[in-house]
C-alpha cells in the first residue's frame, strides 16, 4: 500500500484535513476553528458567558487555557448571599420535608403544613417504598395523609383550618432544619407564621434522634383594631390502627403535669379492658414444616435460623428465631441452581376472626414468579410480592 503524502496546504480543506498523514495538524486546525467558535458565541446577545472569549493562540496547545478568563461578575455570584427560595400554588402539593428525629421514622411537612407519610408505625407503605429514590424527583409523590392532623385558628368567632383549604394566600420556605409556612388573607384581621422542625443539633446524636416535632404559631393583628384569638390542633388517635391487637374503644386522656399540657392517646379491648395480641394462626417455629403442604425443592425440609442464612443475604430481620429461605434450604450449592428451584408452601384452613391479617414476606419483587396469596373459598383474594417489608 502506497502511503498518503501529507498535504502542504496550509489551510486544508475538510477533505485534506480528513485524509492528511498528519493528525496533530489536523486536530491544531479543529481547535483554532473550534475557539474561533467559542469567541463568538460568548459575544452573543442572547448567552451569558462566565468564561472568554478565547482565540486561536489561548487553545492553542491546552483545550483548557491556564487562563480561564473568568467572568468577575460571576465570580462574585459565587459569594453573594441568595435570597431564600419561597413556593406558592400548585408547588405546595409535592413538598414533603422530614421533621422526625433522626432514625425515628419518616414525617414530612407538607407545603400548607400538614403532617403526611406517617411512616412511624413500623409498617412501611409499599407504594412509597424507595420515597428518595431519584425517580420521585422527576416524578414527585403526592402527600399521603394516613392520620387525621392538623390546625385551625378561630378569629372573633370564625373558624379557619391552617392549610390551604381555610387561607388562600399560603408559602412555603424550607430551610433545612426549619420548614417555615405563611398564611395570609385579605380578608382575615391576622396573618400566621408556622415554624417547624425536629430536634437537629450537629454532633448531638442523642438529641437529634429524639422522636419529637415542635411546631410553633405566631399570630400577627394585621388590622386597626384589636381582636380575640383562638388556636387549637387535633391528631387522630392511631392506637391499634396499624396492628392486628383488637381494640373495642380508643381513650385520649388530657395530662397536666409539671407546666406542659399533653394528649395521651391508648385504647383498650372492650372485654378485659387491655389490648391483647392477635391470634396467630401459623408460624415457623417449629424443626419442620407440620401443618403446611409442601411442593417442589426450593424450601427444604424445614425453616432455618438466622445462622444458616447465607451471609450474602444479611439479617433477615426474623419476627421469631426461624423463618423460611430458599437460598438457604436449596439442596444446590449453585446459586444459579437456588435460583431455579420452584416450590410452593400451602397453610392448612384457618378462620377470620380479626378485622387484620398480618403476615411477613421477603425477598426479590417479582409477581409473575415470586409472593403470596391468600385463598378464600378456593379463590385468592389478596396476593403481594416483597420488598422490604410487605403487611
Amino acid at each position: 500500500m502506497k502511503p498518503v503524502k501529507p498535504s502542504m496546504n496550509p489551510t486544508p480543506n475538510a477533505s485534506t484535513s480528513a485524509h492528511s498523514g498528519n493528525p496533530a495538524f489536523a486536530r491544531r486546525e479543529f481547535l483554532k476553528r473550534s475557539g474561533l467558535a467559542v469567541g463568538l458565541l460568548a459575544f452573543q446577545p442572547w448567552r451569558v458567558a462566565m468564561a472568554g472569549p478565547f482565540d486561536a493562540a489561548d487553545i492553542a496547545y491546552s483545550l483548557v487555557p491556564a487562563d480561564k478568563k473568568l467572568s468577575a461578575a460571576w465570580l462574585r455570584s459565587l459569594t453573594e448571599r441568595g435570597e431564600p427560595t419561597v413556593n406558592r400554588g400548585a408547588e405546595l402539593d409535592t413538598i414533603g420535608m422530614p421533621v422526625g428525629g433522626i432514625c425515628t421514622g419518616q414525617l414530612y411537612l407538607g407545603g400548607d403544613g400538614r403532617l403526611w407519610h406517617w411512616d412511624i408505625f413500623n409498617a412501611p407503605d409499599a407504594g412509597l417504598l424507595g420515597l428518595t429514590g431519584g425517580n420521585h424527583y422527576a416524578t414527585p409523590l403526592k402527600p399521603k395523609l394516613p392520620l387525621e392532623q392538623g390546625f385551625a385558628l378561630k378569629v372573633s368567632g370564625q373558624v379557619r383550618r391552617l392549610d390551604k383549604t381555610g387561607f388562600p394566600d399560603v408559602d412555603f420556605c424550607g430551610q433545612y432544619p426549619i420548614g417555615t409556612v405563611n398564611y395570609h388573607d385579605a380578608a382575615c384581621p391576622v396573618a400566621v407564621k408556622l415554624e417547624a422542625y425536629s430536634p437537629f443539633i450537629p454532633l448531638n446524636a442523642e438529641d437529634s434522634g429524639l422522636p419529637a416535632t415542635v411546631m410553633e404559631f405566631s399570630v400577627k393583628n394585621t388590622s386597626s383594631a384589636a381582636v380575640e384569638v383562638e388556636l387549637a390542633g387535633w391528631l387522630e388517635n392511631a392506637v391499634c390502627k396499624f396492628s392486628t391487637a383488637v381494640c373495642g374503644k380508643r381513650h385520649n386522656r388530657v395530662v397536666r403535669d409539671g407546666g406542659m399540657l399533653r394528649v395521651e392517646s391508648s385504647a383498650t379491648n372492650s372485654a378485659t379492658g387491655a389490648v391483647t395480641d392477635g391470634e396467630v394462626f401459623e408460624d415457623f417455629e417449629k424443626p419442620g414444616y407440620e401443618g403446611w403442604t409442601v411442593e417442589g425443592t426450593a424450601f427444604g425440609s424445614g425453616p432455618v435460623a438466622q445462622s444458616a442464612v447465607p451471609a450474602y443475604q444479611g439479617d433477615l430481620g426474623m419476627h421469631g428465631h426461624q423463618a423460611v429461605n430458599s437460598h438457604a434450604s436449596a439442596p444446590s450449592t449453585d446459586m444459579v441452581a437456588k435460583d431455579a428451584a420452584t416450590g410452593k408452601l400451602i397453610s392448612r384452613k384457618f378462620t377470620i376472626r380479626l378485622a387484620m391479617i398480618e403476615f411477613l414476606i421477603g425477598g426479590g419483587e417479582s409477581p409473575d414468579k415470586l409472593g403470596m396469596q391468600l385463598i378464600v373459598d378456593g379463590k385468592p383474594v389478596r396476593s403481594t410480592t416483597a420488598r422490604t417489608l410487605t403487611r
